[in-house]
């Protein structure tokens, strides 16, 4: 069974994945919740690829830019809240 977190969560990395977006404001709008504020340390965590040039993150969103596109799964892996929860590597490697 799905947790409202997790429907979220599968939202906003399929996004990413797909259309390469993530509009804040829908999102906050869809779900009841203060999207900067749910998310801070997501955000936190991929201000270092914008600093990169690989994502435009802004308050309103965040969007993959060309030269990011390769590494879309690492930008998405950081809403993914059960990597973190993990002791061992059970995913694919980025490179």
């Amino acid at each position: 069974h799905l947790s409202q977190d997790d429907l979220l969560r599968r939202e906003l990395i399929m996004d990413l994945m797909c259309s390469s977006t993530i509009d804040f404001q829908k999102v906050g709008q869809q779900y009841n919740i203060d999207f900067n504020d749910y998310f801070s340390g997501e955000l936190s965590q991929i201000k270092n690829y914008a600093d990169e040039g690989l994502i435009d993150l802004t308050d309103q969103g965040v969007s993959i830019t060309p030269k990011g596109r390769l590494f879309v799964r690492a930008v998405a892996m950081a809403f993914d809240q059960y990597l973190s929860r993990q002791s061992t590597a059970k995913y694919s490697r980025l490179i």
